[in-house]
């Protein structure tokens, strides 16, 4: 399977939107947040740059504890995208604003402005409960998922 995610918005101070589709479809599987672009890696408050990184089940680890136990019917692993250079940990989970990715990418069914003007993802429980099972699917049979993330402004 083949994933891209494209990035509509976003800056040095500004998180970054996008979203996620599978290529081939024209169907949107759902929005994205992550945290700011910028020319100099800042842990955790640094998006992952451009690339093409294969995505693999990761089954140990807090965040896969947290989620085994809040999706206990459809948690397998966590959606972990791999060899992303000067990054480790990163993860496709829900989350609402720029402090819960942590260098994630956060998923929500809507995008919005924060009273404060902050972007933000919405829904994202409902997103993650949409998307994991598909990415997951392909996962489990033993063939390779990939994503591609990239600029679209």
């Amino acid at each position: 399977m083949e994933l891209r995610l494209p990035r509509f918005s976003g800056g040095p101070e500004d998180p970054s939107l996008g979203y996620l589709s599978i290529v081939g479809r024209r169907e949107v599987l759902c929005f994205t947040l992550e945290d700011p672009e910028r020319d100099e890696k800042i842990p955790g408050k640094t998006c992952i740059g451009i690339g093409r990184y294969q995505i693999l089940l990761n089954t140990f680890g807090k965040n896969h504890d947290k989620y085994s136990k809040r999706f206990p019917d459809m948690h397998r692993g966590m959606l972990r995208l791999q060899d992303v250079p000067k990054f480790t940990g990163i993860d496709i989970h829900p989350g609402n604003k720029s402090a819960d990715t942590k260098g994630c990418i956060l998923v929500g069914e809507t995008i919005d402005l924060n009273a404060s003007g902050q972007k933000q993802v919405l829904e994202s429980t409902k997103a993650y409960m949409k998307v994991y099972p598909i990415i997951l699917a392909p996962l489990l049979a033993g063939e390779e998922v990939w994503i591609e993330v990239n600029h679209r402004w």
